[in-house]
């Protein structure tokens, strides 16, 4: 109701205490009112009640619904088991004291201030329990939400508070359900508390839509990349072209925190592929702008810009039997590089040896494999964070023992692997795909991103120069490849004469 009638979606990120504020109180009342309107019911025009008052029935009830949870919790293996074990145990004594109380007692429903002490007691260590993990649940989703990008109108105007109310109608109920049904009072006690339940929801609800969205404290964060790419020139040469992605952590969109200069340039809407380089959380960064711009004069990555190899292994161990890489020692392929051996001649031999290397070692499993088995090398020049994607029919990689499942239809959705190495180790990828046969090979498709944290080039400036200070700016400079497929035309050919 709050995004509707305002029209925008609340800055969820470091604002806790306004969550709280907001979904708190109502899920409260919402947990008890049930059990209240049933007592009333119940107990409605009676004026001499036996041992089972409604009371006893719903904390009955409860009783059996968190045994049942705890037993479900048992047998999943679920860590909040205990809890609902408690919160059982602590309801069925509270339950055994006020039916021990009434069988004393007889028809008349006498005030013990000390029962109700020995209700709390037995409700406390569940409620004990359950809050810090209740308030620790709250506190994630709330960060959550506030970082995990926005979505087009309608649904990106609904979805955090829906979130936010779900998650607190949750942790509430976790850290007070075997109490609501001892809950107890009158009509007009219980017109007040929903009365003041709504205005001050009223209050707060006005007050996060009045008051400023962001603060130095509390700032928008901005996921700026420089994304560079390759597109073919007029003269058949590739030339690196680059333009500039901005997008939004929290749910408001990313253009509103633009200077209104630079959101007149905006060429378009981004897509979730625009930001695969931080794949798999793409979906951290929503609706956001793609930017003119063009390439760095000082990229990461120096003059030579990153390379996808995707070849056929056999074309590889071809080279290596060939003596093509025989005057390679593969000494030289330790896992660092010695201070005075950074050279660049002894950095490509080093570079060299460990493609030798790994052709030699997926050589001696390929012999005993009837699938094509094909080669991705992905050199970043420079330390990054990467990732590809794979397309087509693939059987096995050297990634994992198995394939991670594919998620929509297994014929078309790729697969995704991310490289996180750091130093040295990041400058090149290498790992192997299995395809049943050469026709596979050749449709197997390969792209790759890089990821340069940090890098904050003279473009990404020009945006960010025009920045408010309560708007703080996460840039990095990436590059794409262009989607590669193993030239296998050759060797298909030959196959084919030698059929005929």
């Amino acid at each position: 109701a709050r995004a509707v009638v305002s029209g925008r979606p609340l800055a969820w990120f470091g604002n806790p205490a306004l969550a709280a504020a907001l979904t708190v109180p109502p899920a409260a009342l919402a947990g008890a009112a049930p059990y209240v309107a049933a007592a009333r019911r119940r107990t409605r025009g009676v004026t001499n009640v036996n041992v089972f008052d409604a009371r006893v029935e719903n904390a009955l009830g409860a009783a059996f619904v968190s045994a049942s949870l705890a037993a479900a919790c048992g047998v999943a293996r679920a860590a909040l088991g205990y809890l609902w074990v408690f919160w059982s145990l602590g309801v069925f004594l509270s339950v055994s004291l006020i039916v021990g109380n009434r069988a004393r007692a007889g028809d008349r429903e006498t005030k013990n201030p000390l029962r109700v002490w020995l209700t709390l007691c037995f409700l406390f260590p569940a409620s004990a329990l359950a809050s810090p993990v209740a308030y620790v649940t709250f506190s994630l989703i709330n960060e959550k939400v506030g970082i995990s990008g926005s979505e087009p109108w309608p649904l990106g105007l609904v979805v955090g508070d829906l979130t936010m109310g779900v998650a607190a109608g949750a942790c509430v109920a976790l850290a007070g359900f075997g109490a609501f049904p001892f809950v107890k009072c009158d009509g007009r006690t219980a017109r007040f508390i929903t009365f003041a339940v709504v205005v001050s929801w009223l209050l707060f609800a006005a007050f996060a839509m009045l008051r400023p969205t962001y603060a130095v404290a509390t700032p928008k964060r901005l996921g700026i990349l420089h994304q560079h790419f390759e597109r073919p020139g007029q003269d058949t040469q590739t030339r690196v072209d680059a333009e500039l992605l901005v997008g939004a952590f929290d749910a408001v969109p990313a253009a509103n925190a633009l200077a209104p200069l630079t959101r007149a340039t905006v060429v378009r809407p981004t897509a979730r592929e625009d930001f695969a380089s931080m794949h798999p959380v793409t979906q951290l960064l929503g609706e956001g702008v793609v930017l003119p711009s063009r390439a760095s004069a000082a990229p990461p990555w120096g003059n030579e810009t990153p390379k996808l190899e995707v070849r056929l292994m056999r074309d590889l161990v071809a080279d290596l039997k060939d003596g093509t890489l025989r005057d390679v020692s593969l000494s030289t392929r330790g896992d660092a590089l010695m201070d005075d051996e950074t050279d660049d001649a002894h950095i490509t031999r080093f570079a060299t040896a460990a493609d030798a290397a790994f052709a030699a070692e997926s050589s001696l499993s390929l012999s005993t494999s009837n699938s094509t088995r094909v080669s991705v090398v992905f050199r970043t020049r420079a330390p990054a964070w990467s990732c590809v994607r794979v397309r087509g029919d693939v059987t096995a990689w050297s990634l994992s023992p198995t394939l991670p499942a594919k998620r929509g239809k297994t014929e078309t959705a790729p697969l995704w692997a991310r490289h996180a190495g750091n130093g040295d180790a990041s400058l090149a990828w290498r790992f192997w795909v299995d395809v049943p046969d050469e026709r596979a090979a050749a449709a197997l498709e390969v792209q790759a991103w890089s990821l340069y944290p940090g890098e904050n080039s003279a473009q990404i400036r020009d945006v960010t120069d025009g920045l408010g200070p309560e708007i703080s700016a996460i840039a990095g400079t990436t590059f794409r490849t262009a989607p590669t497929r193993p030239n296998v035309k050759s060797t298909t050919r030959e196959a084919r004469r030698g059929d005929d």
